[in-house]
């Protein structure tokens, strides 16, 4: 290995077994990768809950009730939309707390990442959105 790193003048920082948070660039890229989308998702969401010009004054949700002619008045709100990448604290349930340990923790922090709908959050922990 160090025959390669030398012939392609690579610099070779070699870290402790699995010790993932001694490699900062990686765990950056990989946080990145996985929120981007997700943050992608979230502004387009947001995107569709605010009026535009071109149709009035109206939503784009406004719009696609309208569209699809079901005599729903809708007005999406905003009142539930929190800050995007904000810590979180979310309730473990019932069913995977320890039962036997009096004190264990019955919640774990976590990052909003996005919006599934008026009262789903999508958050992100352990390197796991969901």
């Amino acid at each position: 290995m160090k025959e390669l790193t030398d012939y392609l003048r690579i610099l070779l920082e070699e870290s402790t077994l699995y010790t993932l948070e001694q490699d900062r660039r990686a765990e950056y890229s990989i946080r990145t990768i996985i929120e981007k989308p997700e943050i992608l998702l979230a502004c387009i969401y947001i995107a569709n809950l605010t009026s535009t010009s071109r149709v009035e004054g109206k939503t784009p949700f406004e719009c696609f009730w309208d569209d699809i002619k079901l005599k729903v008045n809708y007005t999406p709100s905003i009142k539930y939309l929190r800050i995007l990448g904000y810590p979180i604290f979310i309730l473990i349930n019932k069913e995977k707390r320890v039962q036997s340990y009096k004190v264990a923790p019955r919640a774990e922090k976590g990052i909003l990442v996005g919006f599934e709908s008026h009262n789903i959050y999508r958050y992100l922990v352990n390197r796991k959105v969901l």
